[in-house]
């Protein structure tokens, strides 16, 4: 649901004139980390569709397009990203909604000046061992506008280094997919996350990353509804679904193909599938229910002529969804 509020938002964001929606092919040229003196282009295909999950059933959906900068200006713990172009398109009929569909079945929205040049604030963040904290936004950014690029950052996040493992083993029928458990904060909320990494060629140069978030074990949770429990920390991790609360399911599955090592490597891919279904009424209604899809790829790394500007910041934020601009709107 979180998704759903942040590509509204990006509907009030200016379309870009120049936007060309053909990406270059990846030139990896052997770089296998992401490290100081390169920009990483990525693109990002992502749709937010809500309906019934019935055959034949109309669908209300959202689809963006974007180029996205990644860049280590001094060091490989400190990351500029920047939003360099964004379009945005709606459609209202019947379609798939479990599969990103073609940008051209949508109608796209004609947008302002004003909040793309939001979007196109920098934001600055530490990224150590794959886990993205500090971020800084430029003090004229707007929530809003945040919150969407807390959307790539969540994308980035990787913990392969096991911090704060709970739990890891190694599968039976292989000695080289392994399972761990660890906590974390991502868009949605601070919960216990689930990874299997299996190795994908025989260099074992190339990573396969299955990433899912238990939101049964959750310290603190945030939805588009904001009450005591969504938004609020909870005392025990115990499954805290009552009242409206339970009216909700949600599930949240990162797919990522990965070069390299552990300590040391650059995402080249990464998918999302999300599902939020819910009744408005009761648990015996037809389910409404809401599919994210996100793939975000890298499709070019050039030696890093123009620097992404620093944001103007007095402060560091985490990852989780801000609720405020939600709340400014009612």
């Amino acid at each position: 649901l979180l998704l759903i509020a942040t590509l509204v938002a990006a509907a009030f964001a200016a379309r870009d004139s120049r936007w060309n929606s053909e990406v270059r092919h990846e030139t990896l040229d052997k770089n296998n980390a992401f490290k100081p003196g390169f920009e990483y282009r990525f693109h990002l295909d992502s749709q937010v569709s809500n309906g019934l999950p019935i055959p034949g059933s109309q669908q209300s959906a959202m689809r963006t397009q974007s180029h996205v900068s990644l860049t280590f200006p001094n060091s490989e713990t400190i990351a500029h990203l920047r939003i360099e172009k964004i379009r945005v398109a709606s459609l209202h009929k019947e379609m798939e909604p479990k599969k990103i569909q073609p940008f051209e079945l949508f109608e796209e929205i004609l947008l302002n000046e004003e909040h793309t040049d939001l979007l196109r604030l920098p934001v600055r963040f530490r990224y150590e061992s794959g886990i993205v904290s500090d971020i800084e936004f430029d003090r004229k950014d707007a929530e809003w506008s945040k919150n969407i690029k807390r959307t790539y950052l969540n994308m980035l996040q990787v913990n392969l280094e096991k911090k704060n493992a709970q739990e890891s083993r190694l599968l039976s029928d292989s000695d080289k997919q392994n399972v761990y458990t660890a906590p974390e904060t991502t868009l949605e909320g601070e919960c216990e996350v689930t990874y299997t990494v299996v190795p994908e060629s025989r260099e074992e140069s190339e990573l396969r990353v299955t990433k899912s978030i238990n939101f049964e074990k959750c310290s603190r949770r945030v939805g588009h509804r904001y009450n005591l429990r969504f938004g609020d920390k909870y005392e025990t991790s115990e499954k805290k679904f009552d009242g409206e609360e339970r009216e909700i399911e949600s599930s949240t599955l990162f797919n990522y193909r990965i070069l390299g090592t552990a300590s040391r490597f650059l995402i080249k891919e990464v998918e999302l599938r999300s599902v939020y279904s819910y009744t408005p009424l009761s648990k015996e209604d037809t389910l409404f229910t809401t599919f994210v899809s996100g793939n975000l790829r890298l499709v070019e790394i050039t030696k890093e002529y123009n620097r992404i500007s620093a944001p103007k910041s007095e402060k560091k934020e985490t990852l989780l969804y801000s609720m405020e601009w939600e709340k400014n709107e009612e």
